[in-house]
């Protein structure tokens, strides 16, 4: 009887194995989304094997290197695409930097789909050195981002990885560090029921005037200098979809410039009047009391949440957190007073 049922099972096994997908789907991941990629906050795992030696003497930034991807999910799901393409941008990190910040193609192969594919094109923010030093100037970059995110819907998404980085050839260390994938401008638009619109030659005075009051004050909050407008400097520019002709709002990005991350290679534009980027400077073109306060009352009003992401992160050194705390109390200290928001936002703007 008992050779009989295993006879059963085993024709049972055979038959079901050999239907089309069946008992490979059962096993397979389900591919990640790319909408909701940015949605949990927990650290991702990811491992990515790539040619890291030319990658990091070339730093080609138009040729893709061929390279493999493994995400380890949270709930311990392996998602594998074995035809990422890899580039290094931005102009200033790929002439000072060992591994300037990185750009994935996850669907660079359109005859061979991968878990991975649907997160098409995605900006990658890795540390400046190899060393276990830039974690933590990652790790402010990275909620500096999350601050904003409480300001405005508008506002770039971020997610969190420990990278692991693997040399295909062997000539390289491989080596760990934190990094984060930026959302694409296309879905940030696209919640908001906007669309980008491309700057052609768009003054820092001819965007929405509300939401550009609140990107040069969280600029200012942050003691970034590094953005402009009409340059296209570190910004994006979105319109509402069903008047694309209204004013645009700006979406900044690119922190890693600013006082608050403190970057040892960050240093002030020669033209302005400060000697450390951990000198704020407003770089808004005046407004009126009426205008600011409104905008002071939207810091004010996640204040709590604001310090809350730094003392809650626990990858944070203690050394960190406090420098993070106090660069945040000198700034809700100047808006808590009406005569420093005169001061820092209507005297201190600039005037072209």
């Amino acid at each position: 009887m008992r050779s009989i049922v295993s006879i059963f099972l085993g024709v049972c096994i055979l038959f079901f194995s050999a239907l089309p997908g069946i008992a490979q789907e059962a096993t397979k991941p389900d591919a990640l989304k790319r909408k909701t990629f940015f949605t949990d906050s927990s650290i991702l795992e990811m491992e990515l094997t790539t040619d890291l030696r030319f990658l990091l003497s070339k730093k080609p930034d138009e040729e893709y290197v061929p390279g493999s991807v493994v995400i380890k999910m949270p709930d311990g799901a392996e998602l594998r695409a074995d035809t990422v393409g890899i580039r290094t941008r931005g102009n200033y990190r790929r002439e000072n930097c060992e591994l300037a910040s990185l750009m994935f193609k996850f669907n660079q192969s359109k005859d061979s789909k991968n878990a991975l594919s649907n997160l098409k094109r995605l900006k990658f923010v890795a540390g400046c050195r190899r060393n276990v030093e830039v974690d933590q100037l990652v790790l402010k970059e990275y909620l500096v981002y999350k601050m904003y995110q409480l300001y405005t819907p508008v506002s770039f998404k971020v997610r969190m990885v420990r990278a692991h980085f693997v040399d295909i050839n062997k000539k390289v260390k491989d080596y760990y560090q934190y990094g984060f994938f930026i959302e694409d401008i296309d879905d940030l638009a696209d919640r908001n029921d906007m669309l980008e619109r491309y700057n052609h030659g768009f003054l820092t005075e001819q965007t929405n005037r509300e939401h550009t009051t609140l990107v040069s004050v969280f600029q200012f909050m942050i003691g970034n200098t590094d953005w402009a407008v009409p340059v296209d400097h570190n910004i994006k520019l979105v319109s509402p979809k069903e008047d694309t002709m209204k004013l645009p709002l700006i979406v900044p990005y690119d922190f890693d410039y600013c006082g608050m991350v403190n970057a040892s290679y960050a240093v002030p534009h020669e033209s302005l009047e400060i000697e450390s980027v951990t000198q704020r400077t407003f770089r808004g073109f005046a407004r009126s009391m009426d205008e600011l306060k409104p905008v002071a009352a939207i810091f004010n009003t996640e204040k709590a949440e604001t310090y809350a992401l730094v003392e809650n992160h626990e990858l944070l050194s203690k050394a960190t957190k406090k420098m993070m705390v106090k660069y945040l109390d000198e700034f809700y200290a100047i808006i808590d007073s009406e005569k420093s928001m005169y001061d820092a936002f209507v005297r201190g703007a600039r005037t072209q």
